[in-house]
């Protein structure tokens, strides 16, 4: 354990340290740890690192999404990442897919994380520039854009102090099919 890098991070931080969200190699679940180094009071010497690794999908079994967007709604988290020659992408890890998810009467339970790391390149389109620079300032937002040829919304709000962030995904019709609802039956009224 004294040669991976959560504890050489941990070693080499002067309080708490909150790591980026890696995949863990004992539970191969997407985790974030909490570190700090344990220090002899009398000369400073450390002696070791404490931590604790909190699992990701921890953080959504708090949150219920409406029912509508099961199947549809993914969750990502995702880091700003620079290039040489100033190359710009966001590196995704893990993905929270709604369809794995427990559906009942007050909506959809994410329950499950798919570990995988995917890339988003640089589209130079502003809403990219919107998503990488917020996430890059610590500020949350709603953009919409296409996802791979779908209408979407991406809201995103900041996850750790590394600048990463958690996205929310939802295909727009999905965001947008209770107002199109309400619509249909006001005006199946008049």
């Amino acid at each position: 354990y004294r040669i991976r890098p959560w504890y050489r991070e941990g070693r080499e931080a002067n309080g708490l340290l909150q790591t980026r969200p890696y995949v863990d190699v004992s539970s191969q679940k997407v985790v974030v740890s909490f570190l700090a180094p344990i220090r002899n009071p009398g000369d400073g010497e450390i002696l070791g690192v404490a931590g604790v690794d909190v699992d990701v999908t921890d953080l959504f079994h708090m949150s219920t999404l409406p029912p509508d967007w099961a199947g549809l709604a993914r969750v990502e988290v995702a880091s700003p990442r620079t290039g040489e020659q100033g190359s710009r992408w966001l590196e995704l890890k893990g993905r929270e897919r709604s369809a794995s998810a427990e559906t009942g009467s007050e909506g959809v339970n994410l329950t499950s994380w798919d570990v995988d790391t995917t890339v988003i390149e640089d589209s130079g389109k502003p809403a990219f520039d919107k998503i990488f620079e917020g996430m890059l300032q610590g500020q949350t937002g709603v953009v919409s854009f296409d996802d791979d040829g779908t209408p979407a919304l991406c809201a995103f709000a900041p996850f750790g102090i590394d600048q990463s962030s958690l996205l929310l995904i939802v295909p727009e019709p999905a965001v947008t099919a209770a107002a199109d609802r309400m619509e249909s039956e006001i005006k199946g009224m008049a």
